[in-house]
């Protein structure tokens, strides 16, 4: 299948655009070129609009314009209809053309656009060639979904500056949609007829046997719970997927961000060991000041008592000042005969010892006894003094402990407060109160998934058993055993379908993996920081490390995402038979180097067997790309504005 035309009329800032893609027998590669603002991405949301209904790749600037054409806007009469109209002609592989056609008609009222009237229309081709018309309704949203499903438009409409939701589409819809495309929804289809039968040949051997009826009345009953207990499981792994991707958005966007509430408990932390620490510092210089204060006296008497000290000492070692001896004290003892220092009295021995004494030493001189008697208070009050000054020394070094812990801790708050300042803090707390939200969410559904599988599990016990016994009844009535035999018949076929879905399931599944790992491995150019890309059977894909074997997906660079999102995409395209177009809006935006070489390569490659549409800016349309481009090119576009800015008009660039 490939895009013959496309048609745009009033179309934002189409006037009357058309374009034809004739194509070539070796290849189909379209290149786009414009500058950012001229309407590139606009063609994605024309298409978008025509198949689907709604634009989904609107920039903010265009959100808030209306769709019809400014310039048919200004020339309009009033209560003229204009149409807003996008056509697309696609060819079937057979050469079959389908008419995809969707206008909506204005009508301008003082100086407003009101909408008034939609159309959608599809024509498509019978076996006689003639035009079969297919209009609004469940049959367009039909065939609109048999070509090119909704669900994962992402995988052929590639905006590759909108990475984001490429592996947020929820894995059941991927496998839904493979099995759409695949044609394996038809052997789903011809599995629920069969069944319908086997009820059908239930129903009428329940009606000669009433055993077999009631059992058959009790099996109608457990189906039906079964169906609905599977649904409840398909919702509940459905919601558990997308909160696991909401998390792992959420946490993608927070890695960026500091931790709120880290940063809330820190800040409140070192605002109160500031205040805290504060009170003990000025306790400390209160001390301080008060033992000062106390002791101003022998403080300021320090240096005097210290040189004193050491004057007398000095004179002592030269011999200046004689041993200390008092002359008369010892008189008076032999006088008394009593020793009044030691306390007792004299005997024979004590006395000659201090007769001898009086006569060995000279006597003290007066100055003498006075510096004697005067040093030792002056000692007592110098060592009260160095007491005091190791104090005083203590506590300066609590104080200035106390000064620096504070400055440290006013230095840490500062750079939280300088986050706060450089941050969106509201929407950082609304972003993890999301965040957790879905983790609780995850944790219920969960838990919810594993209930329902143990009714499930239950469930099948329980139809195997009534089957078992519908059996067994069957063989006892003549009649109703011809229906029985039927319904094992049928039985067996639905195994069989069972067996072929599952494989054909699973064989999709492994080459859509094992062609993501060569197309991605083939593009990127670190490999061997990688070690593979698996699929999960959800459809889920993962990528993990080549030194620890943990997933990376949420580590991988824009660039690096961009290309596993082209690799799964081709692989999606090729394996599971999806014919489609592939267009991708700034390819290369995020891709350099050898990654770009690669990139174009690879689509040039693809584009012998796939039609391509490529819309660059100029910048990305550099040399190293356009090289590898160019030899294989089919046709390309550029995107000008007019001069007063009103339309754009695409050329073909010869």
């Amino acid at each position: 299948m490939r895009i013959k035309s496309i048609y745009l009329q009033n179309y934002r800032q189409y006037k009357n655009v058309t374009l034809n893609f004739p194509g070539n027998e070796e290849n189909e590669l379209y290149i786009f070129i414009g500058k950012n603002g001229t309407g590139k991405t606009n063609v994605l949301n024309a298409i978008n609009w025509c198949l689907y209904n709604d634009e989904p790749h609107l920039s903010r600037d265009s959100e808030g314009l209306p769709i019809l054409n400014n310039l048919a806007f200004q020339n309009a009469e009033e209560n003229t209809p204009v149409p807003v109209k996008v056509e697309i002609i696609l060819e079937t592989n057979e050469g079959m053309p389908i008419v995809f056609s969707r206008e909506e008609t204005f009508l301008i009222k003082t100086n407003k656009e009101i909408s008034n009237s939609k159309k959608f229309i599809i024509i498509k081709k019978d076996k006689k060639l003639n035009d079969i018309f297919i209009e609004n309704g469940d049959a367009t949203k039909k065939c609109v979904e048999t070509l090119v499903p909704k669900n994962i438009r992402e995988y052929f409409f590639f905006d590759g500056e909108r990475l984001d939701n490429y592996f947020k589409i929820p894995g059941d819809v991927i496998k839904q949609a493979i099995m759409d495309i695949s044609k394996i929804n038809y052997l789903f289809r011809m599995r629920e007829r069969i069944e319908n039968v086997a009820r059908n040949f239930r129903k009428e051997a329940g009606k000669v046997s009433d055993k077999i009826n009631t059992l058959q009345e009790n099996l109608e009953n457990e189906t039906e719970e079964l169906k609905r207990f599977s649904y409840q499981l398909d919702e509940a792994e459905s919601q558990y997927d997308m909160a696991e991707k909401e998390i792992q958005r959420i946490s993608e966007e927070l890695v960026r961000f500091p931790n709120v509430s880290d940063l809330e408990k820190n800040r409140l932390r070192l605002e109160q060991e500031i205040e805290k620490n504060t009170l003990l510092l000025e306790e400390k210089r209160k001390d301080k000041a008060n033992l000062l204060f106390k002791q101003y006296i022998l403080v300021n008497s320090y240096e005097a008592t210290k040189n004193t000290l050491q004057i007398t000492q000095q004179m002592r070692e030269k011999g200046e000042i004689p041993p200390f001896t008092d002359q008369e004290k010892l008189v008076s003892i032999l006088k008394e005969d009593f020793c009044n220092i030691c306390g007792r009295n004299l005997d024979s021995d004590s006395r000659k010892w201090i007769e001898d004494i009086i006569k060995k030493i000279p006597i003290s001189s007066k100055i003498a006894i006075e510096l004697s008697d005067f040093e030792k208070p002056i000692k007592m009050m110098y060592d009260d003094i160095e007491d005091h000054y190791e104090s005083i020394s203590d506590i300066s070094k609590e104080i200035g402990y106390y000064e620096d812990h504070i400055k440290d801790l006013d230095g840490e708050l500062n750079q939280i407060r300088s986050m706060y300042e450089n941050y969106d803090v509201d929407k950082i707390r609304n972003l993890e109160q999301e965040r957790n939200s879905y983790i609780e969410s995850r944790g219920t559904q969960k838990e919810r998934i594993k209930q329902l599988k143990e009714l499930i599990s239950k469930k099948k016990t329980d139809i195997n058993s009534l089957n078992d016994q519908i059996e067994k009844e069957g063989k006892k009535n003549a009649r109703a055993k011809i229906f029985m035999q039927k319904v094992n018949f049928c039985n067996e076929a639905e195994n069989i379908l069972d067996i072929t879905i599952n494989q054909r399931l699973d064989e999709i599944k492994r080459k859509i993996q094992e062609e993501t790992n060569a197309i991605f491995f083939n593009l990127i150019w670190k490999k061997s920081t990688f070690n593979k890309i698996t699929i999960d059977e959800n459809y889920q894909v993962k990528i993990t490390s080549s030194d620890t074997n943990l997933p990376m997906l949420g580590c991988l660079s824009k660039a690096e995402n961009e290309l596993l999102a082209l690799s799964f995409t081709l692989a999606l395209h090729n394996v599971s038979g999806f014919d489609a177009p592939l267009l991708i809006d700034t390819p290369v935006a995020r891709v350099s180097d050898d990654q770009r070489v690669n990139f174009g390569k690879t689509l040039a490659q693809i584009s012998k067997e796939k039609q391509i549409f490529l819309l660059f800016t100029p910048a990305e349309y550099s040399l190293d790309i356009k090289a590898v481009i160019e030899p294989t090119l089919t046709n390309k576009y550029s995107f000008e504005m007019s001069s007063d800015e009103k339309q754009t008009i695409i050329e073909e660039i010869k």
